[in-house]
């Protein structure tokens, strides 16, 4: 079944929902995305996770989920949204305890002492309607996006490149070589970062955002 992103003429020209898509679940993926740059080499590159690599074995930017049940009734995308952001809130994930919870597992994750995290003027939010295979369900998705403020972090190679973590270099003949496999060290990268990827002035604007290590 074929994922739909949401997209501002939908809501306005008052799309139908096709009454078997309705979703019947939420998710919000709270997303940092996270630049460097060698200090030596002057290489820039992004931290990608292989979050699950027993079920899931894909590539992300470092996520957290806030998810949960909840049969929509909306027929429309624009009264769907409004819908979405009521059971956001009724279920206790707000914007500042999404953002909290991001920050809490980066902390630990990078060996971090705090880190602060701003609202990404690159990359844009994204709706989507998914299939969730996993629940059976239609779900309904917001994709969101952060950056390390640089001033409060203090990030270490080693660290970036330990345990299911890695650098993907970010140089034009490394990327277009990603690119053609879609993969990195044979381990299949998310589409919506190859979507990044593939957006060269995106991806220009995005490492202006790196952070010196």
């Amino acid at each position: 079944m074929k994922n739909i992103q949401i997209s501002k003429e939908m809501i306005e020209n008052n799309v139908i929902i096709p009454n078997n898509m309705r979703p019947k679940r939420f998710a919000v993926a709270t997303n940092a995305m996270i630049i460097v740059e060698d200090s030596k080499t002057s290489e820039k590159s992004m931290l990608l996770y292989n979050y699950d690599p027993v079920n899931w074995n894909q590539l992300y930017p470092y996520f957290t989920s806030s998810n949960a049940m909840n049969n929509f009734k909306s027929e429309r995308y624009g009264d769907l949204l409004e819908e979405f952001e009521a059971a956001i809130s009724k279920n206790g994930f707000s914007p500042k305890n999404r953002i909290n919870r991001l920050k809490k597992d980066l902390v630990e994750s990078l060996s971090q002492v705090d880190i602060e995290l701003v609202k990404s003027d690159v990359i844009k939010d994204e709706y989507w309607l998914k299939y969730s295979k996993s629940q059976d369900v239609w779900t309904i998705y917001l994709i969101e996006f952060f950056q390390l403020q640089s001033t409060a972090t203090n990030l270490d190679k080693y660290v970036l490149t330990k345990d299911d973590k890695c650098l993907l270099s970010l140089s034009k003949e490394k990327v277009q070589d990603i690119l053609d496999e879609a993969k990195y060290n044979e381990v299949p990268i998310v589409k919506n970062t190859l979507n990044i990827l593939k957006d060269e002035e995106l991806l220009n604007e995005l490492m202006n955002t790196a952070i010196t290590i």
